[in-house]
């Protein structure tokens, strides 16, 4: 009854998600077009970057190390405090590198250093993730779904309405900043929250409270999950320097919108992941626990997935044009190869979760790599010789090769549990 609960709760914030990010989606694609569009897919690269770096990676170790200690309040708060600090620690550290490097970062991104004005502005602002971290974690890990499922409504409504306006008035540079408005608002709603809702149950700004143990466990996570949000976006743009270079902006904008229809296609599956099944291995005691939640996820994932790619298949002209204009429809090929690769990248986050809670840094860090090399491989091979298409054909097979080594190293582990 748990899992039907929490998935309602969050099936409803994050179908308001999902609509409001259609909407969000199609007035971008409306405004600035196809180039357009693969510009800012370089931006959300580099935001992704950011999302996880500036709260300092330890989102999932905040998720579990509270389902852990949800029955003492002394233990949370230390978790919250450690956190808290590690995070705005690791902000400061990101604002100053973009505010330096910010011109560069244009150059990079965009071809041009027009945008680095946009880059200041995610220097300063990105501090509210720290926000979104620690308050997300906090309600996750305690399972009070209904709870954050109304907060990110209202954050999404809010993030929702910013990106419109900043794109009806300021076209590309106004989508950029939208983008930006978004990532931050969930920051700012929690925050806000915290003031007024939670501000006698947890402490944030309690120095005094820091455990150095707690510091030590969640750098664990924040080298974890840092390497491996600062690994596949850096891929990612690869992939678009790649493209542009053989096909120009627009297949860049092709790509961009395929990627972008599978990542809207699978929000859900993401967040239930992330927001139940995480907590649920952190409070198993014994491997056949284990075993069970892991077996009882695949045996939910699986069918879900085959009917996801079912739909995309069938569906991939209508969905292109609910969501984009009739100038991405040369975006149809791509799209069933891209949601047949993330299907596989899904399944591979049952294994990723697994690592994330036995703190096992160098099995991470190695498969966080793996994915890394396997990406800029093929599409350094197959971009080239198919053209755009190829870096979807780069996609399925990067991550069907890394399905079947997760399930190799969980066998190994569930067989020698110590020697992992």
């Amino acid at each position: 009854m748990r899992v039907i609960k929490s998935g309602l709760y969050l099936a409803g914030s994050t179908g308001l998600k999902v609509v409001l990010g259609v909407v969000g989606i199609k007035v971008i694609s409306y405004y600035i077009g196809v180039k357009g569009f693969g510009m800012l897919g370089q931006l959300m690269s580099l935001m992704a970057i950011i999302a996880t770096t500036a709260g300092g990676g330890i989102t999932n170790g905040v998720i579990s190390k509270i389902s852990q200690f949800k029955n003492d309040p002394g233990k949370v708060n230390n978790v919250i405090s450690a956190g808290f600090w590690i995070g705005l620690v690791f902000s400061s550290l990101l604002g100053l590198f973009l505010l330096f490097f910010a011109g560069y970062i244009s150059k990079e991104l965009f071809e041009v250093t027009d945008y680095a004005f946009v880059i200041r502005m995610l220097a300063f602002l990105q501090f509210f993730n720290v926000f979104s971290v620690i308050y997300g974690g906090y309600l996750n890990g305690m399972q009070r779904s209904k709870f954050f499922s109304m907060l990110t409504i209202v954050a999404a409504i809010v993030g929702a309405l910013g990106l419109i306006l900043l794109v009806y008035f300021f076209k590309i540079p106004g989508a950029m900043l939208g983008l930006i408005w978004m990532a931050i608002s969930p920051g700012i709603v929690f925050l806000i929250s915290y003031f007024f809702k939670l501000r006698k149950e947890i402490q944030l700004f309690h120095f005094s409270s820091v455990d150095k143990e707690n510091v030590k466990s969640l750098l664990k996570y924040s080298l974890m999950l840092i390497f491996s949000a600062c690994l596949l976006p850096f891929a990612q743009v690869f992939v678009r320097k790649l493209i542009l270079d053989n096909g120009g902006w627009d297949n860049v904008g092709y790509w961009q919108s395929a990627v972008k229809l599978s990542e809207s296609g699978l929000i859900f599956l993401n967040v239930v992941m992330a927001n139940y099944y995480l907590p649920e291995l952190g409070k198993s005691e014994s491997v056949s626990e284990l075993k069970k939640i892991i077996k009882n996820a695949y045996l939910i994932l699986i069918p879900l997935v085959s009917v996801y790619v079912i739909i995309v298949y069938f569906m991939k002209s209508i969905l292109i044009s609910l969501l984009f204009t009739e100038s991405f429809q040369p975006a149809e090929e791509l799209v069933t190869w891209q949601a047949v690769g993330d299907v596989f990248k899904v399944l591979c986050l049952v294994f990723g979760f697994l690592i994330i809670l036995k703190e096992k840094l160098k099995v991470y860090l190695m498969f966080e790599l793996l994915i890394f090399t396997f990406m800029i491989t093929f599409s350094y091979i197959f971009v080239p010789k198919y053209g755009v298409i190829g870096a979807n054909y780069a996609h399925v097979l990067t991550y069907f090769l890394c399905f079947l080594v997760s399930l190799g190293f969980m066998g190994y582990y569930f067989y020698n549990e110590d020697k992992l």
